[in-house]
Order: structure tokens, then C-alpha cells, then sequence
């Protein structure tokens, strides 16, 4: 039957053909209704019912109406016009139906889809397109309605379907074109090679699927498109156009995101894989492959953060580029064979803004390159070493080996912090070690880089590189905070666990304090690098850290010795290199580390102590020169006479600048003297000493020997109120060795020499005569001058180099002498005199490497002498004769002389 002009039915049962040719409905259709439609005017318009013809014709197929519309058979298929549902209604193509040579099928109801469907366009904005779990296959269109049913959405041919609202999709199979979502959508399952395109401030969530395509934003809306892979189920991402779009990856708890650069990755970029901003939730999972040969990075990562697990499945590495805005911290764990590359996307090597901060333990294998900006490990790292362009700091540990190259840095902690490292660390030329402090606890307030296992190498010399980094390792120190360090602060800025940890220099060092600091600089290897705190301003020495003024001189030869500036280029702040390898650099640092010790350790390194060479010189010779003149008396009876006789001298000296130079004195000496009688009123003599001795003080000892020679003289004149002369001149050759313990360890010398002479002359005159008792005053003077040879101490200790020095001693006696003849043969004597000292001051030159100073003491110059007396003649030839002489002076105690000899005339 045809109808040639519009129609309307009511109801359609039965078989057979009917042709429409104008505009038709169909209100009801019975069910088991076979016939053939043929629509070949503008449009057949469908109410309700169930039909399993034939629909052919290039009119339009519209279904309208609230009623249910099934359309069902391998024929329903067979018009290649629009499809419409219109009015809220539904139609169902029970058997699915190909329509792709049919014209656009727009959904303002619902169209419900069984077995595979194929569609040219899908356009509309109905209840929705239910697909029970079959394919729909959409070549085109705009859709704005609901997608329902485990079935897939499969895109194939060019153009682009746009899905307009928020979507959940069972699965989508992007074989060609693109499919859009402008809103916010689900998709379970993904697969295809085509696009996929997400509107800007959207995000697409993707549960699993394997997909070789493109995902990327449109610049429709506003923001970031971002990703998200969710659920249980692996999604493999493929190719080298994967990720066009710069909003958030994000993969949830348990979910895996696979990724697989191939080898068509661009060439204008390391890797095909670029993710702006990668979050991995915890326990999910992270996979990078790569097949691109020519190329070493996997994937480039801008920003991350999260808790979970990245793997580097292939010989490449993850490359962090991250900018001042996008500074990252990841919590997870990074795997795999591969490692890890952190580059910047502004400046030169060292730069690049942004802080790449791994907190989790990290075991992948590859290695770790840090051409630019920061990368904090607060976690742990392992792999192939860890190569630094940039900086490197953290509080964790890196377990490998740490090359610092040009322009790289190391900087333990986020803000102060301590930084361990398992492996050998080398700094290279041109590279930066720095500190910040911020008080005088390690890791907590200053930063310390602790090199657990291996050893660090401080590489020095000139820069060839030609990239204009300097030369040499620098050491740069930051302050943190308002700490200031004080006098003996230590900051333990590197440490190892080896004696020889630590080989090569820095080449210098900055600081932004106000106060001197001091870094040991050690030239040989060495276990840890230390900076010290002075709390001195720029104006300021060690010399003003001590209040006398032989501290004062040793304090300023070991500023001017034991340091050397480190400022670098132009730089003047206030630091200085010691290099504790010299006995300069050890005293320096045995001095900064000593506290409130610090004069005591101070005066450990003077050499305070010989000055009681020249005591001991002038004693020795005057001691052993009254001991000859001791040993007659001037009546004489022959004209030779020879003696023997011991002496000995000793005293406490207590007027050293600090108690511990304190010294006793110890001299003896065993004497031969002979003298010829001119007459009754002259007689001449010489006499030869030997002698040995020391002078000691708490921290030294000096031993001496040698040989003292002498003339001696004595001449009365006058006879009625005779004046008697006595006058001796004697030479001391001595030597000497010392030993000397300082804050450092024990100094000691060879055998050096000491030399002295004296001459000294006295006048007495009878002023009161008995036949037992005669009272004498007497008046004197005695020169002396000594000399000791220039040495140098050898040892563990702070050795000295010592100049020559010498001294001269002028004294004038005034006094009394009682003589008393007890018996015809015994005789006893007593003297009381008063000495003063002309020239009390005395001084010692000497080195602490090349730098010389001076120390002094001044003798007090007035002396008291009591002097005790007896001879004995055992006959008219041979005389004993004992003496004691005790001396009081304020630098002096115990202060004491006696001699006992035998004289014999023939």
C-alpha cells in the first residue's frame, strides 16, 4: 500500500509493504508486526509498540510520545535517514542496528541499545543512550544526555563527538577522531588510539584499559584539565602524545598507571611522557617504560606529590622539571632499574627554581642527576650515584657514592639539617659546600653532611670547563636565624667515620656573620671538617680575648701565623683558614677549643720557660766563682795552695706571668781551684767548675752540663786601715736540652749551648777589731751576661723555634761581714747584704711557624743575703771550709747556696 501524502495511522498490524511519501505517523504498531516500511517522505513518526519488519527509505525516522518503542530483527536497519526521539519517549533497536549509513540520530528521550549499534552522528540532549553491554559505535555528533549499560562507546572515522555533561562510561574505545568531555566524567574501561579531549578546569577519571592515543585539553573553559586513574585496575597509557594537557595526574589508593613511551617520541623533547603535576596516592602505583633507544628520560614530571610507588621499568630516567612556582615533595618510593634526572626550566647549570623534596625510601637503581635546583632527600635514595649540577640537601640518606660537580652545591637539610651519605663523596672543581648554623646543636640548629661509609675528596685547582664556574671547592656559611657563634663554638660541617675521611682543601669560604669564623683547613687527610665561632668583630684579634700581656703576644702570632684569609674573588667577610696539619693551625685549634681553659692552653705555648736559661747561667757561674773565692783566706802561710769543693744553688722562682712558669732551679758544681801568693797582700787563682743541673716549672724541664772557668784575685792595700779587694772573672760554657708538654703534646731539643761570664769585685775594711772579732762593711758590684743559642723544638707539641738570646745582670752590694776566730783553729763568718738589681727585665723570642713574638718577665730587683761561714784548719797546710748563703727576694723562694770544700797549701 503507498500513501503519497502525509498519513496517520492509528495502528499497524499484519505483513506486506507500505509506502509513505509524505509526512506519516504511526501511532501504535501490534506486536508481531512484520511488514515492510518504506520512508521515502519527509518523515515517519512512531508512537508505541513493537515491530520486527523492514524500515527502509531516506526519510526521517522520528519516535514521539511517552510510549515504549522496540524495533527488533536483522532488517530494521535498512533506511538511510535521520533517527529523532523526541517528546521524552524511547526506542529500543533490539538487536542492535547499523546506522551508519543512516543520516543523525538525535536523542531528546532514550534510546535503548541491544548487540552492536553503529551510529554516523549522535546528537541530543535526552533521558540518555542505554547500550546493555554491547558496542555503540558513534562516528560524530554532540551529545549532551545520559550514557547508561555496561556496554562500549566506540569512536572510529574522523570528526569529533562531543559529550556534553558530566558522563559515566562503562568503557570507550577512541579508534579515530576524538572524543570530547566538556564537564567533569568516568570512564571504567579506555582503550583506542585516537584523542581524547577534556575541557580546561575539567577532570577525566579512567578506571582501567590500555590506550595508545592522546588525552589533552581544549581551550575551551578556564584552568587545567586534569587527570585521574581510579580504582583497582592497571591503565596502560602509551605513545608519545599520551599526555597533551597540563592540569593534575592523579592516581588513587590501589590503582596502577602504567605508562610506555615509545620510540617515536618527540625529538624535540626528551621523552614522549610529560606530566605537569603527577599525584600518587597511597598505595598506588606508578609504571615508566620506555622503548625510545636515542633517548634517556622516560617520562618529565613538573610537579608531584603523594604517597605511593613510581617505577622505572626501563634503562631511562624520571625527569623532574619543575619551576620557582612548582617546588614538590613526594612521600613515595621510587624504583626500577632506572633513576632519576632533576632539571630546571630558567639559568644555568645550579639554577632552575623549585624544590624537588623526596621523603619516602627510594630503591631504584639508575642513577640520580641533579642539573638544576634543589632536590631534598629526606628519605632515602640509592641507585648508580648521585651527580650534582644543582643542589643537593635533605635530612635523609643517600646510599651511593656523591659527585658535586661545577656549579653544584651540597646543602644538608631543609633548613638546618644533617645529610648522610653512604658512599664516597668528591667535590669537584668549581663545586659548593654549604652551612647554614643556627645555634651549636648538630642537625637540629647547623647542617652537617655526614659521609657514613666512605670518604670525601675536596678537589682543587683551575677551571677548565669553560661554562665560567670557578676554581677550586668553595665553603659557604649561612646564618640561620639571629644566632651569632661565640668564642669556641665548634660546627662539625662535614664527618666521617675514618681517620683519613676527609683529603683536599676548599679554596675559600663565605660567611654572612659579623664575627670572625675559622674553618680547619687541614692539607693532610683528615676525619671531619670543623668551623670555629671567635665571637670577634672585624676590628678584633685572639688578642682580645686575653688580658696580659704575654698572652697578648702569643695570641697575635698565632692570628698572624696560624690563619690565612679565605675570602674567595672580591669578598671581604670575616673568615680565615687554619690548617691544624702545622703546629701553628694545631695551636689555633687547640686554643678555639678549649673554653674557659683557653689562657691556660695559651700559656702552654710560650716559651716562658727559657727564660730561666739565663738564670741558670748567671747563677751557675756566680755560685761556682764565690765557691773558689770562698775556699782561703788571705793570710797565708805558702805561696801555692789548690782546693776542691761542692757547691750547689737552688731556688723557686714565682714572678712568672702565670703560676704555671713558676720555675725551681737546681745547680751544682764540683770546683778545682789553685792559687799562687805573690806575698802577704796578693795572691791570683784559677779555677775550673763542673757542672749539671735544671730548671724545672710544671709543663717543662731544662737539663743542663758544662764546665765553668775562672781567675780570681785578692789584694790588700794599706796597712794601718787596710781595705781588702777580692775580684774574680770566670766564663760558663753550657749545655743544655729541654722538653716541653703544651695543649698539644711534648716538645723537646737536642743538646744546645749556653754561655756566660761574670766578673765581680768586692771591697771590705775593717771597721771594729778585737782579738776574736772583726766587724767589716763591704761594698761590691757584679756584671754578668749570658747567651743562649737560637733552637727549635721537634715533637707532637706546638714547637717553637727559639731566637739566641742573651741578658745582662749589673748588681751593687752593700753590706757587712763579721769574722769571728773562735779557736786558734777554727774560724766563723757572717754576712749581711743588700743587692739591687739594674737590669731586671727579660725577654724570649720566638716562632710559632713563621710568625715571631716576645714574652718578658721582670726580676724584682732588690735582693737580701745572709751568708754563714766556717773554716776549719785541720793543720797549718789544709783548711775546711763550709758556707751557706740564704737569699730573699720577692720573685724568689727557698732561694739558698752552699759549698763545702778542702783547701790545701804547699
Amino acid at each position: 500500500m503507498t500513501y503519497n501524502s502525509a498519513v496517520t495511522l492509528n495502528t499497524l498490524a499484519g505483513s506486506g509493504s507500505a509506502t509513505f511519501a509524505g509526512v506519516s505517523t504511526i501511532s501504535n504498531i501490534d506486536n508481531g508486526t512484520t511488514a515492510t516500511l518504506n520512508n521515502n517522505g519527509t518523515s515517519l513518526t512512531l508512537g508505541q509498540g513493537s515491530f520486527a519488519g523492514t524500515i527502509t527509505g531516506s526519510g526521517t525516522l522520528i519516535k514521539s510520545g511517552t510510549g515504549l518503542m522496540t524495533l527488533s530483527g536483522n532488517n530494521i536497519d535498512n533506511y538511510t535517514g535521520a533517527t529523532t526521539i523526541t517528546n521524552g519517549g524511547t526506542l529500543t533497536f533490539a538487536d542492535g542496528a547499523d546506522l551508519s549509513g543512516a543520516g543523525i540520530v538525535t536523542v531528546d528521550g532514550t534510546l535503548n541499545l541491544g548487540n552492536g549499534t553503529s551510529i554516523t552522528t549522535l546528537n541530543g540532549a535526552g533521558t540518555g543512550v542505554v547500550n546493555n553491554s554491547s558496542t555503540l559505535t558513534v562516528q560524530s555528533g554532540t551529545y549532551s544526555g545520559s550514557i547508561l549499560g555496561a556496554g562500549t562507546i566506540q569512536k572510529t572515522s574522523g570528526g569529533g563527538l562531543a559529550l556534553v555533561g558530566a558522563k559515566t562510561l562503562t568503557a570507550l574505545n577512541v579508534q579515530a577522531g576524538s572524543v570530547l568531555f566538556d564537564t567533569s566524567s568516568t570512564i571504567n574501561s579506555l582503550a583506542g588510539s585516537a584523542i581524547v579531549d577534556m575541557a580546561a578546569g575539567q577532570t577525566l577519571t579512567v578506571g582501567s584499559g590500555d590506550f595508545s592515543g592522546t588525552i589533552r585539553s581544549t581551550s575551551a573553559g578556564t584552568g587545567n584539565a586534569n587527570f585521574t586513574k581510579n580504582g583497582t585496575g592497571v591503565l596502560t597509557l602509551r605513545g608519545s602524545n599520551i599526555d597533551q594537557f597540563t592540569g593534575t595526574t592523579t592516581v588513587q589508593t590501589g590503582g596502577t598507571l602504567a605508562y610506555i613511551a615509545d620510540t617515536a617520541a618527540n625529538s624535540t623533547t626528551p621523552a614522549g611522557i610529560i606530566l605537569s603535576n603527577l599525584a600518587v596516592e597511597t598505595n598506588a602505583t606508578v609504571k615508566l617504560t620506555s622503548t625510545a633507544t636515542a633517548k634517556t628520560v622516560a617520562a618529565v614530571v613538573n610537579a608531584i606529590s603523594g604517597n605511593g610507588t613510581i617505577e622505572i621499568n626501563s634503562d631511562h630516567n624520571l625527569q623532574f622539571e619543575l619551576t620557582p612556582a612548582n617546588s614538590s615533595t613526594f612521600n613515595g618510593r621510587i624504583t626500577g632499574i632506572g633513576g632519576i634526572t632533576r632539571t630546571g626550566t630558567v639559568g644555568g647549570a645550579g639554577t632552575g627554581g623549585g624544590t624537588l623534596t623526596l621523603n619516602g625510601i627510594s630503591d631504584y637503581q639508575g642513577a640520580t642527576n641533579i642539573s638544576r635546583g634543589r632536590v631534598n632527600v629526606n628519605g632515602s635514595i640509592a641507585g648508580f650515584g648521585v651527580y650534582v649540577g644543582g643542589t643537593l640537601g635533605g635530612t635523609g640518606t643517600v646510599n651511593t657514592t656523591v659527585t658535586v660537580n661545577d656549579f653544584g652545591t651540597i646543602a644538608p637539610g631543609n633548613s638546618p639539617g644533617l645529610l648522610t651519605v653512604t658512599g664516597n663523596t668528591v667535590f669537584e672543581i668549581g663545586s659548593n659546600l654549604q652551612a647554614e648554623l643556627g645555634g651549636t646543636l648538630v642537625g637540629s640548629q647547623y647542617d652537617q653532611l655526614y659521609v657514613s661509609g666512605g670518604t670525601v675528596s675536596v678537589q682543587n685547582g683551575t677551571n677548565t670547563n669553560g661554562f665560567g664556574g670557578h676554581n677550586d671547592v668553595y665553603l659557604d656559611v649561612k646564618k640561620y636565624g639571629t644566632f651569632q657563634p661565640a668564642w669556641g663554638d665548634q660546627f662539625t660541617v662535614i664527618r666521617t667515620n675514618s681517620s683519613t675521611g676527609i683529603t683536599g682543601t676548599f679554596g675559600g669560604m663565605s660567611s654572612d656573620f659579623t664575627t670572625f669564623l675559622i674553618y680547619d683547613n687541614n692539607a693532610a687527610a683528615h676525619q671531619n671538617g670543623v668551623v670555629y665561632g671567635t665571637g670577634l668583630a672585624s676590628n678584633q684579634t685572639f688578642a682580645d680575648h686575653f688580658t696580659t700581656a704575654n698572652q697578648k703576644a702569643i695570641a697575635t702570632a698565632l692570628w698572624n701565623g696560624g690563619l690565612t684569609n679565605a675570602n674567595y674573588s672580591t669578598r671581604t667577610d670575616l673568615v680565615r683558614f687554619t690548617d691544624s696539619n702545622t703546629s701553628n693551625g694545631k695551636a689555633v685549634v687547640a686554643l678555639l677549643t678549649s673554653g674557659a681553659n683557653a689562657g691556660a692552653v695559651l700559656n702552654s705555648f710560650s716559651p716562658e720557660p727559657f727564660l730561666g736559661l739565663n738564670d741558670y747561667a748567671v747563677t751557675t757561674i756566680r755560685t761556682a766563682t764565690d765557691t773558689a773565692l770562698a775556699q782561703s783566706a788571705l793570710v797565708i802561710k805558702g805561696r801555692w795552695s789548690a782546693g776542691f769543693s761542692f757547691s750547689n744553688a737552688s731556688n723557686r722562682y714565682t714572678g712568672g706571668s702565670d703560676s704555671s712558669f713558676n720555675r725551681s732551679l737546681n745547680s751544682s758544681n764540683s770546683v778545682i781551684n789553685v792559687e799562687y801568693a805573690f806575698d802577704k797582700s796578693a795572691k791570683m787563682g784559677g779555677f775550673v767548675g763542673f757542672n749539671n743541673g735544671s730548671t724545672r716549672t710544671s709543663s717543662s724541664s731544662i737539663d743542663y752540663d758544662g764546665k765553668v772557668f775562672g781567675l780570681t784575685g785578692f789584694k790588700r792595700l794599706g796597712r794601718q786601715h787596710p781595705i781588702f779587694f777580692k775580684a774574680a772573672v770566670a766564663y760558663a760554657s753550657l749545655g743544655f736540652s729541654s722538653r716541653r708538654t703544651d695543649a698539644l703534646g711534648t716538645s723537646s731539643t737536642g743538646k744546645n749551648s749556653l754561655n756566660g761570664t761574670i766578673f765581680q769585685v768586692t771591697a771590705s775594711m775593717p771597721a771594729y777589731r778585737s782579738s776574736k772579732l772583726t766587724v767589716s762593711p763591704m761594698l761590691g758590684i757584679l756584671r754578668g751576661s749570658s747567651s743562649s743559642s737560637a733552637f727549635t723544638e721537634t715533637g707532637t707539641g706546638a714547637n717553637l723555634s727559639v731566637d739566641k738570646d742573651s741578658f745582662t745582670s749589673t748588681r751593687a752590694l752593700l753590706g757587712v761581714a763579721f769574722d769571728y776566730r773562735a779557736t786558734t783553729n777554727l774560724n766563723l763568718g757572717a754576712q749581711l747584704s743588700y743587692e739591687h738589681e739594674f737590669s731586671g727585665s727579660r725577654d724570649v723570642t720566638a716562632r710559632l711557624g713563621s710568625s715571631s713574638f716576645t714574652v718578658n718577665n721582670d726580676d724584682a730587683g732588690n735582693t737580701l743575703a745572709l751568708g754563714l761561714n766556717a773554716g776549719y784548719d785541720i793543720s797549718n797546710s789544709t783548711r775546711l771550709n763550709l758556707g751557706a748563703e740564704l737569699r730573699q727576694n720577692s720573685d724568689y723562694s727557698n732561694d739558698q747556696r752552699y759549698n763545702a770544700g778542702v783547701n790545701v797549701r804547699f
